[in-house]
């Protein structure tokens, strides 16, 4: 006969894991704050256009790139900060230690200067010495 019950250990492992993060103070705005951070830093979704451009180009943790392409449509999922369909603009050219970017998110026509969030930069460990990042409107 059992006189007591004893929660499982994987219970008390979730409950530990759900109560130490508030108790270090990570409060629901914390987890937003990391959840936009994740936003910002990958893009996953599909890019589709209604006029043929390629691109197959692959980044290798802004070390080294390889590739390239030129894309001027629409993209479905989360990307450039932003969650849903989105005008996107990408232009690119990686050539290993060297590469060229251009990307943009946005409506290109809702601003008197353009695409919304137009960046131009130079990536790899060339393009850090020796390239100018900057944003810009492209004409």
């Amino acid at each position: 006969m059992r006189v007591g019950y004893c929660a499982p250990r994987w219970a008390l492992g979730l409950t530990l894991a759900a109560t130490l993060p508030v108790l270090q103070g990570c409060t629901p705005g914390y987890w937003n704050n990391r959840a936009a951070d994740a936003n910002d830093i990958a893009d996953v979704g599909l890019t589709y256009t209604t006029q043929l451009n390629f691109s197959l180009y692959v980044c290798l943790l802004g070390f080294a790139t390889l590739g390239g392409g030129y894309v001027d449509g629409y993209y479905v999922g989360a990307g450039g900060g932003q969650v849903g369909v989105v005008r996107h603009y990408q232009q690119s050219v990686g050539l290993g230690l060297w590469s060229y970017e251009e990307f943009g998110w946005g409506d290109p026509t809702g601003q008197t200067t353009g695409w919304a969030t137009v960046d131009r930069r130079y990536v790899g460990v060339l393009g850090w010495i020796f390239g100018p990042n900057k944003k810009f409107a492209p004409a």
